[in-house]
């Protein structure tokens, strides 16, 4: 489509000669050279606008084409290079004239105009905005039953060699799960060890449960009749071989002294449950009852060696069944059901239980069927040391962040875990790089980002203690791991709590990602809402957010579920960073409270006392002086001073539910009483009456509904009354149509937002929802931001709201559209758009309001969605500014949206006041002509904001269909 173009009416001589138009031209282009060096300090977009020329200006009562150029520079702060077309535009029949009153004060348009509303939805907050890159980094995500998951955490190292469960043993009483890792890893064989026995084929080797048609198996046999043993019914064959003296005497190279006995014991699937925490002590049990001895006493059988044709790797000789059954178990990780003496006799290591399964002498089960074994003998099963094991390349856990984890070379990241183990063990750190997740990869075959080590030494070992590390990234990888291994623990267990890694450098240090934090501070928000929404109801009021259990050390927050999005919540970002986070960027914080009611359950209204009490605390914590209860809690987090509170709300879309409004009065009446500077926030609509309760500050409004229905809405509040409370549009966007965010949902949305800042003597404030977007979990779109873990974008109704939030502060202009072509008159009639009551018609979200009388919006003039309708295809409006923020220059900042298929001609007219360049003029339209197109992680700045400048005193613009200009005019005379 075409960019904007425009139509120069300038008065000069009646009869213009060539000279002086060429003298024109030249004077143009010294203009032109002269603002090369000028342009930068005018651009109304610094951090994203790359360097723009000049175009070269229309000669004297001409229609030119006004092109944009193409942006440069290499990523989205500087606007990634795109070459775009002009295309000029031949006829233009629409024509509109915006008559602007320059010499009138105007009306003020409130600092805090246009903000953001941040809500815990497609983990825009955890795995998002707040930059903590473990998931699930307290194991609560799980629940508090164990055995719980432990999701995304994985183990390093296979089954058997690392089992991880879940014990509620952690050394936080409010975040009771800690993360169990048993560690059962075999020694390689020693250098000194006797050979295998002849017969050994590691050609037969097999991973345990391996087809039989895969490797050559031997003849299953069974001791002699009257010989003690064990046998078992089963498929896949594991063999325990103990070679007879005459066997070591035939030339096999094994030493004499071996004992006569052999025995082969099938382990399949039906006898085998792979990833028991009794293997070890089957194994112990099975050999005892071999040997003939019971617990801690010598073989009498001398040294046997132990043959696994179907594992990796080959037993080493041992003195002791205790270090048999050791390595046994850690093999083959597998617990004997129904193990017996081939006699019918019970082996003599331990006592038969009445299903003839061996019981391990000195362990005992639990409810769950589970062996508990002591710490103690645990402790003392650690001696096995250094890098002669088959877990020397590393065994612990590994933990994928949020789609990964984004590590760039050179930057610094701060480890925090909390960690015991029954002895001594050093830990490695580190940033692993790689699609494949272990087991499937070994860890020493993926590239490391960068790595750190901590000691648990013998004084600190046995209890819970804090550790820290720092790993400078030796590498870039945005899809990393980060991994916690050991190779100093043969035999053990280690208990992990709370582990972090946060980037150090995030945004004014404060815990939040700098990219993502740097785009929302562009947007330059007069208020922030938070932290929702239906976060702050959830589906259940025991998953609701409550502000208490969010402050204080993150280590000591218990987290919760966000039932509404499906997902846990580590409460990393709670209440003192939401409040934090305002202040960071500028806004002044609004905090919506629940109000006692969830999606499906509420509070009885005289019952409400304890939660009365909790919102004066929160309000105590934001602004309380710091020697009070709460005050001095945030003081301890750091910020000794009062945060900017002024706005609270009560509740969110619960008008009719049960005791919203008897909740609210006893909430407002609270309030009031105890900080009546407050303004109180109402969740009902009450644009078209007066709310039958005492009067409210504010109330809220959703709009949510297609391109059309947003764009009309626009004039909703033309006709509302003015002596009622002031309207808080605190969510809106174009769902219908909008795709994921496209241009036309954006033209929409600037028809929608002129026509409320026509109304801002009723509309206080106003947001778009949802914020933002972690592209792996759209639960809700469009979405202002999408990002991943490395790269991140705005939608076009990002940069419209960039190129709107100047008018903040400013004072609405009188002005007046007229119209010269009736194919701007109207749009069909039966056009709705739901307000905040009705039922979201998006297909993702499951909730269902009960449907008010404002459901159905008709535009002014229609019955019934018959007849024709005021519902113009385009809107303008001029507001006088502070031109280059804090300069003292004024300007009028016209706003126009085309939403029409055409292009239309806008003529301004200044009365009282003087136009004078330079002119600059801001773009959003689409380069192809197609209103779908939408930025996306692959293509971040397909739709972009596209500026230039110019010096003209009075024109005329050409606005090509379906896009959005503002026309920053430096004035005289005001």
């Amino acid at each position: 489509m075409a960019p904007l173009a425009y139509s120069g009416r300038i008065r000069v001589r009646k009869h213009p000669t060539l000279p002086c138009t060429l003298l024109l031209l030249v004077a143009l282009l010294v203009l032109l050279a002269a603002f090369n060096h000028l342009g930068p300090t005018l651009k109304a977009l610094p951090s994203l606008a790359s360097e723009h020329n000049l175009p070269a200006s229309a000669s004297a009562t001409t229609s030119r084409t006004f092109a944009f150029p193409a942006h440069t520079g290499n990523d989205t702060d500087t606007a990634i290079a795109r070459a775009e077309s002009s295309v000029h535009v031949e006829h233009v029949a629409d024509q509109v004239v915006l008559t602007v009153d320059g010499a009138a004060q105007g009306r003020p348009i409130s600092p805090s105009f246009f903000g953001i509303f941040l809500e815990e939805i497609n983990h825009g907050g955890a795995g998002g905005l707040y930059a903590e890159l473990v998931q699930n980094r307290g194991f609560e995500a799980g629940g508090q039953e164990t055995p719980s998951t432990i999701h995304p955490w994985l183990p390093i190292g296979s089954e058997p060699h690392v089992l991880l469960s879940t014990e509620r043993c952690s050394p936080f009483p409010r975040n009771p799960i800690a993360l169990r890792i048993d560690i059962h890893c075999a020694p390689r064989p020693s250098a000194h060890a006797p050979p295998p026995p002849a017969d050994y084929s590691p050609a037969a080797e097999l991973p345990l449960g391996g087809s039989r048609a895969a490797a050559p198996h031997r003849e299953k046999q069974r001791p002699a009749q009257g010989e003690e043993g064990l046998g078992f019914e089963v498929e896949d064959e594991a063999h325990l071989e103990f070679p007879s003296e005459g066997e070591a005497q035939q030339g096999s190279g094994l030493p004499s002294g071996w004992g006569a006995r052999r025995l082969f014991a099938s382990a399949g699937e039906r006898a085998v449950q792979r990833g028991s925490t009794h293997g070890e002590d089957a194994a112990k049990t099975a050999v005892g009852a071999l040997l003939g001895v019971a617990d801690g006493e010598a073989s009498p059988h001398g040294p046997v060696r132990v043959g696994l044709p179907l594992m990796p790797k080959l037993v080493p000789v041992v003195d002791t069944w205790q270090t048999v059954a050791r390595w046994l178990g850690g093999w083959l990780g597998m617990r004997l059901e129904g193990a017996e003496s081939v006699g019918g006799k019970p082996g003599k290591g331990g006592a038969a239980d009445g299903g003839g399964r061996e019981v391990v002498p000195g362990a005992a089960a639990d409810g769950g069927g589970r062996e508990r074994r002591s710490e103690e003998g645990e402790g003392g099963s650690m001696e096995e040391r250094g890098q002669g094991h088959v877990c020397a390349d590393g065994v612990g856990v590994l933990n994928p962040g949020y789609w990964g984890m984004n590590i760039q070379q050179g930057h610094v990241y701060n480890i925090i875990l909390h960690a015991r183990a029954t002895a001594p063990l050093s830990l490695r750190l580190a940033f692993f790089c790689s699609s494949a997740r272990p087991p499937q990869l070994p860890p020493s075959s993926i590239a490391c980002a960068g790595s750190a080590h901590i000691s648990l030494n013998q004084s600190m070992a046995a209890t819970w203690h804090r550790y820290e590390a720092t790993i400078t990234a030796s590498g870039t990888c945005h899809n990393a791991s980060l991994a916690i291994t050991t190779d100093s623990m043969t035999r053990g267990t280690l208990w992990l709590d709370q582990v972090s890694a946060m980037p150090a450098d995030t945004f004014k240090a404060h815990g939040m990602r700098r990219d993502i934090a740097t785009m929302l501070q562009g947007l330059s928000p007069g208020f922030m809402r938070f932290p929702g929404g239906c976060y702050v109801e959830g589906v259940r009021l025991a998953n609701a957010f409550r502000w208490r259990p969010t402050i204080g050390p993150w280590e000591l927050r218990p987290g919760h579920f966000n039932d509404r999005w499906g997902y846990w919540s580590d409460d990393g970002l709670g209440f003192f960073e939401y409040l934090q986070f305002a202040e960071d960027v500028g806004a002044t914080p609004v905090w919506v409270f629940n109000s006692g009611n969830s999606h499906t359950d509420s509070v009885f209204t005289g019952a409400l006392a304890p939660f009365i009490q909790e919102v004066l605390d929160g309000i105590e914590f934001a602004r309380g002086p710091s020697d009070s209860r709460w005050g001095a809690e945030r003081a301890a987090m750091g910020h000794p001073e009062p945060f900017d509170l002024r706005h609270v709300g009560i509740g969110n879309e619960n008008c009719y539910q049960d005791n919203y409004r008897g909740n609210f009065l006893r909430f407002q009446a609270a309030i009031k009483a105890a900080y009546p500077d407050m303004a109180v926030v109402y969740t009902c609509d009450v644009s078209r009456g007066p709310p039958d309760h005492p009067p409210t500050d504010l109330y809220d409004f959703h709009s949510f509904g297609t391109a059309e229905g947003i764009f009309n809405l626009g004039r909703y509040f033309d006709d509302v009354s003015r002596g009622g409370p002031k309207a808080f549009l605190s969510e809106f966007a174009v769902q219908g149509g909008g795709g994921d965010g496209n241009v036309r949902a954006a033209v929409a949305e600037a028809g929608f937002l002129i026509g409320l800042e026509r109304n801002s003597d009723v509309v206080a404030m106003v947001s778009y929802a949802p914020l933002l977007v972690n592209v792996h979990d759209r639960s809700w779109t469009p979405d202002l931001i999408g990002f991943d873990s490395h790269r991140i974008y705005g939608t076009p109704s990002y940069w419209l709201q960039r190129m709107f939030q100047h008018s903040k502060g400013g004072s609405l202009l009188p002005s007046r559209l007229s119209f010269s072509s009736s194919s701007l008159a109207t749009l069909p009639s039966n056009l709705t758009s739901t307000s905040q009551d009705a039922s979201r018609s998006d297909a993702t979200s499951t909730r269902e309001d009960p449907p008010s009388s404002d459901a159905t919006l008709t535009p002014e003039g229609a019955e019934g969605g018959g007849g024709g309708c005021d519902a113009r295809r385009f809107e303008a409006s001029a507001v006088r500014i502070k031109r280059g923020g804090n300069s003292a220059q004024e300007a009028i900042l016209v706003k126009a949206a085309n939403f029409q298929p055409s292009p239309v001609t806008l003529h301004v007219e200044l009365q009282g006041a003087t136009a004078s360049g330079p002119v600059l003029l801001t773009l959003l339209s689409s380069a192809s002509g197609n209103p779908d197109d939408e930025n996306s992680i692959g293509d971040p700045v397909k739709v972009i904001p596209r500026m230039a400048m110019h010096e003209v005193s009075t024109l005329a613009y050409s606005i090509p269909s379906m896009s959005t200009v503002t026309i920053n005019f430096p004035v005289l005379g005001l």
